[in-house]
């Protein structure tokens, strides 16, 4: 998080463990977005061990208000991944 800055994801990759997941991009300030939380995506539902992958890691895909965290958060089982973003 920085002061007047955003946090822009431009792709995304994150996989289920052994177990039917659900996951969703969070904001916030605090610790793990604790503070202020607010959704920047739907939840995504993946099935035992698949992932969801999106963007190219070329252009903006959505991004956080300034000052605020960006957090990936399992609604439901666990949850891995990786992230392309900017900060601007």
């Amino acid at each position: 998080m920085t002061a007047l800055r955003s946090v822009r994801v431009c792709g995304f990759a994150i996989t289920a463990d052994t177990a039917a997941s659900t996951a969703k991009f969070v904001q916030g300030t605090g610790t793990n977005c604790g503070t202020g939380t607010a959704d920047l995506t739907g939840a995504m539902a993946m099935g035992i061990a698949s992932n969801v992958t999106l963007g190219s890691g070329l252009g903006e895909l959505f991004k956080t208000t300034a000052a605020n965290a960006l957090c990936l958060t399992a609604v439901t089982g666990t949850i891995t991944g990786v992230v392309s973003y900017a900060k601007y």
